[in-house]
C-alpha cells in the first residue's frame, strides 16, 4: 500500500494516512516564535539544533496525557538517554570498539556491531553510529524498554544504510581472472566495475573475489541462468570472467528487526521484517523464505546509483485489542501493514519486547554490510516530528516535558540545514497526527 505522505494537518486511522490540507502556526522565516493561541511555538534561541522549543495550545487541540515525557530510548551517538536520563557511558567509546553491553549500557547484548565516529554519518549533527562486521549483526534487547513492563504498544525508529542496493548483490562462480581487484573489507565495498552481460555493459561494485567465487553488485537482473559475465575494475584495471552456472548465490534473507513475546519456556516471534520483504524481491507465491508475506507495494527504495543510501525506518505495533497485533512500517515516507500473528499464536498475558534491531541472518552472505544509528524507542507513538513537505524526510524530537496543552523539547535538526519552512507534527497514542504547523 503506497501512502501519500503529503504533510497535512489531521490524521485518520492508525497507519499514517492523513486527510485535510490546512496548517496552523505559519510564520515568516527567521522567527523565534509563531502560530496562534490555538497552536503556537516558541524557540527563544532560534530554530537550531540543541535549542529549546515549546509547542502550546489553548485547548483547541488536546495533546493528551503521556505517562512519561521522554522516550524510553534515545540512542543518537554520544547523546544517549534512557527514560530521559543521560547515559554517560557512550561519551568515550573509541573507534571500532564493540557496542558496550555492561549492566549500565543501553543494550543487554550485541552481535558483531562496532561503534564508529569516522564512517559516513547520515548527517553532520550526529557524531557516532554503529556498523556491521558480518551479515549477522544486531543490537539486542534495549535495556530501558524491556524493563518498562508488559506494554501494549510500541513505536521505534532508526536510520539504516546499505552501501549498495541489496537487490543487486549476487555471488557467482569465477572462471578466470587477471590482475588484482581493489576489493572490500571491514564492512565497505571495493572498487567500481563495469560488468558485461551479452553485449551490454552495466555499472557495478565488487566486494570479494578468489579462485572460486566472486561477490558483486551489478545494476542488472542476474539469476542462475544468466551465464557468462565479464568484469573489469575501473581503478585497478583487473579483469575476470564469471559464470552463474557455478557457485551462484542470491542474497540471503535477514531480519531487520524482531518482536518477540517472552514466556517461561522461551520466546515466540510475533512480528518481524526481512530485507526480502523490502529491498529484495520475494518469490512468485508472494512469500519470502522465512514465511513472511510480500508487500503489495514492493518498494525498491531508490535506484542502483542512489547508493550508498541512508533509509529512515519506523515501526508501530499495537496489541492492546487482545485479538491480534496491528503492525505498521514506514520507510522514507512509504507505509506498509506488516504481516503479524493473530490471537491463536499469541501467549496469553505475556509481555512483548523488541528483541533486536539490525540484521539477523542464519545464512552468511558477503556484501550486505550495513550502518545503523539514531535509534528511538518508546512505549507509545506519542511524539513530535519535524518533516519535509511530503513526509519522506523527518527528524524525531527529544521530548523533555508533555502536558495536555504544552510540550517542551530539545530540537534535533538532523539532516535539515534549516528548519524554517519545515512542518512540525504532534502525534497521539494511536499514531495519528493531532495537529501540525509550519515554522
Amino acid at each position: 500500500m503506497a501512502v501519500n505522505m503529503t504533510a497535512q494537518s489531521i490524521a485518520v486511522g492508525n497507519d499514517w494516512v492523513k486527510s485535510g490540507n490546512s496548517y496552523v502556526g505559519d510564520q515568516p522565516s527567521g522567527s523565534t516564535s509563531g502560530g496562534t493561541a490555538a497552536l503556537g511555538w516558541s524557540a527563544p534561541s532560534g530554530l537550531s539544533d540543541g535549542n529549546t522549543l515549546t509547542i502550546t495550545t489553548d485547548g483547541t487541540y488536546s495533546f493528551g496525557a503521556k505517562s512519561q515525557a521522554a522516550p524510553v530510548l534515545w540512542d543518537f551517538g554520544t547523546e544517549a538517554y534512557e527514560n530521559g536520563v543521560f547515559n554517560s557511558d557512550y561519551a568515550s567509546i573509541s573507534e571500532d570498539s564493540p557496542v558496550p553491553v555492561g549492566v549500565t549500557d543501553l543494550y543487554t547484548s550485541s552481535s558483531n556491531l562496532l561503534v564508529t565516529a569516522n564512517r559516513q554519518h547520515r548527517h553532520s549533527n550526529i557524531d557516532r553510529h554503529y556498523y556491521s562486521q558480518s551479515v549477522d549483526c544486531e543490537l539486542k534487547n534495549p535495556r530501558a524498554y524491556n524493563t518498562a513492563g508488559a506494554n501494549t504498544t510500541m513505536y521505534a525508529s532508526w536510520a539504516f544504510r546499505y552501501e549498495v542496493h541489496p537487490n543487486f548483490v549476487r555471488g557467482v562462480g569465477v572462471v578466470s581472472s587477471s590482475g588484482t581487484f581493489t576489493t572490500g573489507s571491514g564492512g565497505s565495498w571495493g572498487e567500481a566495475i563495469t560488468a558485461t552481460i551479452g553485449s551490454t555493459d552495466y555499472e557495478g561494485r565488487i566486494y570479494s573475489i578468489d579462485g572460486a567465487t566472486c561477490t558483486l553488485a551489478v545494476n542488472a537482473s542476474i539469476n542462475s541462468g544468466t551465464g557468462a559475465i565479464s568484469i573489469v575494475g575501473l581503478s585497478s584495471g583487473a579483469t575476470a570472467s564469471l559464470t552463474t552456472s557455478t557457485d551462484y548465490q542470491a542474497l540471503s534473507s535477514t531480519k531487520l528487526f524482531r518482536i518477540v513475546q517472552q514466556s517461561s519456556d522461551g520466546a515466540l516471534s510475533v512480528a518481524q521484517i526481512s530485507n526480502r520483504q523490502l529491498w529484495v524481491e520475494s518469490n512468485t507465491a508472494g512469500v519470502d523464505d522465512i514465511g513472511m508475506g510480500r508487500y503489495t507495494y514492493s518498494p525498491t527504495y531508490g535506484d542502483f546509483a542512489d547508493y550508498p543510501k541512508w533509509c529512515h525506518m519506523e515501526v508501530f505495533f499495537d496489541w492492546s485489542s487482545g485479538a491480534s497485533i496491528s503492525a505498521y512500517l514506514r520507510v522514507d515516507g512509504e507505509t506498509e501493514s506488516i504481516p503479524a500473528q493473530t490471537a491463536g499464536n499469541i501467549l496469553t498475558n505475556q509481555p512483548m519486547r523488541l528483541e533486536l534491531f539490525g540484521s539477523d541472518a542464519s545464512v552468511s552472505h558477503n556484501g550486505i554490510w550495513f550502518d545503523m544509528g539514531e535509534i528511538y524507542q518508546d512505549t507509545t507513538p506519542q511524539r513530535v516530528s519535524i518533516e519535509s513537505g511530503d513526509g519522506s524526510e523527518f527528524e524525531l524530537q527529544r521530548i523533555t516535558s508533555w502536558s495536555d496543552t504544552t510540550i517542551g523539547l530539545t530540537l534535533n535538526s538532523g539532516a535539515f540545514t534549516d528548519l524554517s519552512g519545515k512542518t512540525y507534527k504532534v502525534w497521539n497514542g494511536t499514531n495519528q497526527v493531532i495537529c501540525s504547523g509550519v515554522f
